[in-house]
């Protein structure tokens, strides 16, 4: 006998779930993109033709001329400087992140789906998952976005998005810097020959080696140098980007 399920859809602000503690097997989440794409602007096109439409058939859903944009987790700089923009993205990530880890059963899985090319919004994204609770388990490229897209035509734009599988887990303690770019430098050898043999490349190379890279960083409690600095995803980066310029060299002056 077939048994159909009807899924139940609710809005609520991603850094306030309404659900219990330890309650979904997975969660799925694609969040915003840090500054590449103004969502709710775009939302408003739609937005004005719903409300008009069935507005009065879910009215606590537009109760606004247009969508609510204050809370939007978003590096927008509309009344903030950029760095205040960066620094409230990276934060509100963070609440909904941690949110993520609180509904989330012990043995649950999160995944989540991010795609920038600056190492900025990289750095936002690292450090909120570091600060979440959550531990990065694996990573990979998914090849996305069509070809003949307009934001391809003429540009470096990425065609992979980096999918990110989170558990709930206990860290290891402390890492030591000097310790950890070895176990990078190692991991990354192997897990980018593997993606350059499956054709990943250009910029999408840089960035997949970003979410392998996480795959060893975020399994420790922190990762401090031997002066006692705590290791941020910014100093994580740099190293990344040198072990990638090491292995496309190597990669080119092989063939």
């Amino acid at each position: 006998m077939n048994v159909i399920r009807i899924p139940n859809v609710f809005q609520a602000s991603a850094t306030e779930l309404p659900f219990p503690d330890n309650y979904f097997d997975a969660v799925f989440t694609d969040p915003p993109y840090y500054d590449n794409v103004p969502y709710s602007y775009l939302s408003d096109f739609f937005y004005v033709w719903l409300k008009r439409a069935i507005g009065d058939l879910y009215p606590e859903l537009f109760s606004t001329p247009l969508t609510p944009k204050s809370k939007e987790i978003v590096a927008y700089t509309n009344n903030r400087s950029w760095e205040e923009a960066k620094e409230y993205f990276e934060e509100m990530l963070k609440k909904s992140f941690q949110e993520i880890n609180r509904i989330l059963k012990p043995n649950g899985i999160a995944v989540i789906v991010y795609a920038h090319k600056t190492t900025s919004g990289w750095e936002t994204l690292i450090n909120s998952l570091l600060d979440s609770g959550l531990v990065i388990t694996a990573s990979w490229p998914i090849n996305t976005e069509m070809k003949a897209r307009l934001r391809a035509k003429e540009s470096a734009a990425l065609a992979s998005s980096i999918y990110i599988v989170c558990r709930k887990m206990e860290r290891q303690p402390t890492g030591w810097f000097n310790e950890v770019k070895e176990e990078l430098k190692k991991h990354l050898n192997k897990k980018l020959d593997r993606l350059w043999k499956e054709g990943i490349s250009g910029a999408d190379f840089f960035i997949s080696a970003i979410g392998s890279a996480i795959e060893v960083f975020g399994k420790y409690e922190k990762v401090m140098d031997y002066e006692g600095n705590v290791i941020r995803a910014d100093k994580l980066l740099e190293y990344v980007r040198e072990l990638v310029t090491e292995k496309f060299e190597s990669i080119a002056f092989s063939k």
